[in-house]
């Protein structure tokens, strides 16, 4: 469960800062970094699935966060249109 919880907040932490081909070199870096350290076999094989799957959605998470954070109300849409409102 740790795993996870680190796999997601690692996600959310690349969200924030990077585009979205870095999750390619963070799923293989996580899955080697479990194999090396515990070894292969099918529950460390669902506990990797589990954790690139926690990155990932804690990259999208992070993402749809900075797009709220950033996005503007229509009623300030229309005086960056007409500058002089």
């Amino acid at each position: 469960m740790t795993q996870i919880v680190i796999g997601f907040g690692g996600g959310i932490l690349l969200g924030l800062r990077w585009k979205f081909a870095v999750l390619y070199p963070a799923m293989l870096l996580v899955a080697a970094f479990i194999i090396s350290t515990q070894g292969p076999g099918w529950q460390n094989a669902g506990l990797i699935v589990l954790v690139i799957t926690a990155i990932q959605v804690g990259y999208i998470c992070a993402v749809a966060a900075c797009g709220l954070a950033t996005r503007t109300s229509s009623a300030d849409r229309w005086r960056l249109i007409i500058p002089w409102h």
